[in-house]
């Protein structure tokens, strides 16, 4: 076991252990510290635990027992979102690359400083110089893919080191390089080590080693051993290929059927809603009294003349008797003109009095908050006017507001399901794209992005992808309206009451999609936020 200024340092280890699952231990009673400002390289055979090592350094690993701090905080007690604040101060150079294949190399490189919400104009400025120093400048709108071993591994190296971090990792920085370029790439380490970098290298190169001359960290069997040296040397944008997702390619046109479905279901629910409220407005408070035709005035004949004429004193007493009535605010006899124009559109306008037996009809209007009592009027109107009928709204009014009122609760329930929908949709869609991207994200993890960062890009791709169904479902759903609309004008002729709607339901109709859209950016953001939790 070797301490090495075991009471303060960037990085500390008490008595560390780290085994996989139930295997034997890679690494047993791990001690040491690293000083400000130090120069270490980390040597040892392949399977010695390097690599593991350099993972608990740079908190992509917890160790199985013991205690690690990165500068000055103890990680097993340090929260969760505390820990990309420390890991943007490191910076790590993986032995497999792991840069993201879909990024050129500018972002590549630029993806620390964006992560800490560096300002574009200094990223231009400072990737650019980095790169040309590493001889990437002419393929700074290459893939990874496209480059040798040689250039992804100055990449990346490139990227580890652009933010200069205070801790800088390496696994094997210079293994696809030349002499030449692994010198260069060590003195570009050292200039970041003269600035305060504290930099821990793993390598298998002896010559290298040997020609710099800096202590090392020797595992053996899971056992660290140092080696004496020389001492202390000389936009909002998007990350993830997000749009690349097969699942993107149906989330629109699933969204835009479903806002359809939503349109339409509104649209009925907003109509109903209007046309109850009319209906309410207009006949409550009302009653209408019939005064039928005698016996000897529908038949004809002589005494034709005179029945007409005691109907007619009958319809003019009934008058007199309502609105003598306490909560009878008027009483309006209808002629018989008006009658046959509120007849024409059943009956068509060739019909005549004559024709049919037509009673006598009575508008009444209630005073407002009025109660009467309707047995008590019926026998007062038959004493004065016998064969007098009441009429009241009221009741067959409050049947069809509940009739209206029960569809409008199953239009919401279908709204509800939609939503449920939509929000099941956006989670699967979602979680599928987390598990597309595992390795990408972890990159992002690595360099210190917070989850939000991430979340942040899986919920500007939802808001799009939700506005562009959302778009495409109301064209879709604005012409069948219009359709249903026309064939209701058609059919009105009386017949059928008033569908339109006004300029606050179109309104709300038009609001439908960003509705959607946001409910799909906030569904993809706490899907995000809640499965990142769960790593590390």
């Amino acid at each position: 076991m070797v301490v090495m200024n075991s009471e303060s340092g960037v990085v500390r280890f008490e008595n560390v252990g780290l085994r996989y699952g139930l295997g034997p231990e890679v690494l047993q009673d791990i001690s040491f510290s690293l000083a400000p400002g130090s120069f270490h390289f980390l040597v040892g055979s392949s399977g010695a635990g390097k690599s593991s090592l350099l993972k608990l350094m740079y908190l992509a690993l917890k160790p199985s027992r013991g205690l690690i701090s990165l500068f000055g905080r103890d990680i097993a007690t340090t929260k969760r979102g505390e820990l990309p604040s420390l890991r943007r101060r490191v910076g790590v150079v993986f032995q497999e690359f792991r840069l993201l294949r879909h990024l050129s190399v500018f972002d590549n490189v630029a993806l620390p400083l964006r992560v800490a919400g560096t300002r574009e104009a200094e990223i231009q400025k400072n990737v650019a110089e980095l790169l040309e120093w590493v001889g990437l400048h002419d393929h700074l709108e290459a893939r990874p893919p496209t480059l040798s071993g040689g250039q992804q591994q100055r990449l990346a190296i490139a990227r580890a080191v652009i933010a200069r971090p205070k801790l800088l990792i390496a696994d094997e920085p210079t293994g696809n390089v030349d002499d030449a370029m692994a010198l260069r790439l060590m003195h570009l380490f050292d200039e970041l080590n003269k600035l305060g970098t504290t930099v821990v290298i793993a390598t298998h190169n002896k010559t290298l080693v040997e020609k710099l001359g800096d202590p090392c960290l020797g595992l053996t069997d899971g056992q660290l051993q140092l080696t004496a040296g020389r001492g202390e040397m000389f936009s909002r944008r998007t990350d993830l290929q997000l749009d690349r997702d097969q699942l993107g390619g149906f989330l629109p046109w699933l969204i835009a059927f479903m806002v359809f479905l939503s349109v339409l279901a509104l649209a009925g629910t907003l109509a109903l809603n209007q046309l109850a409220g009319r209906w309410d407005t207009g006949m409550s408070g009302t009653l209408t009294v019939q005064i039928k035709p005698s016996a000897k005035a529908i038949a004809g004949g002589a005494g034709a003349k005179a029945a007409r004429a005691q109907d007619e004193k009958r319809l003019r007493s009934a008058v007199v008797a309502l609105k003598t009535t306490s909560g009878v605010a008027s009483a309006e006899a209808l002629s018989e003109q008006n009658l046959l124009t509120l007849l024409e559109p059943w009956l068509g306008g060739g019909a005549v009095a004559g024709d049919l037996p037509l009673p006598r009809l009575i508008d009444v209007q209630l005073e407002r908050g009025a109660e009467i009592d309707m047995a008590a009027l019926q026998n007062k109107l038959t004493a004065v006017a016998p064969g007098a009928v009441i009429d009241d709204h009221g009741v067959w009014l409050a049947r069809l507001i509940r009739l209206v009122r029960t569809v409008e609760a199953l239009a919401l329930a279908v709204l509800a399901f939609i939503a449920l929908a939509t929000v099941g949709t956006v989670i699967f869609t979602t979680r599928t794209g987390l598990a597309i991207h595992q390795d990408a994200i972890e990159v992002l993890h690595l360099i210190g992005a917070h989850d939000s960062y991430i979340a942040r890009q899986f919920a500007g791709r939802a808001l799009a992808l939700g506005l562009k169904g959302g778009i495409i479902g109301l064209l879709l759903a604005l012409p069948t309206l219009w359709g249903i609309g026309a064939l209701a004008d058609s059919l009105q002729s009386g017949l059928l009451p008033d569908l339109s709607l006004g300029v606050t339901h179109w309104m709300t109709l038009l609001v439908l999609p960003l509705t959607v859209a946001v409910i799909a950016m906030v569904t993809a953001r706490m899907t995000v936020m809640k499965t990142l939790a769960r790593m590390l």
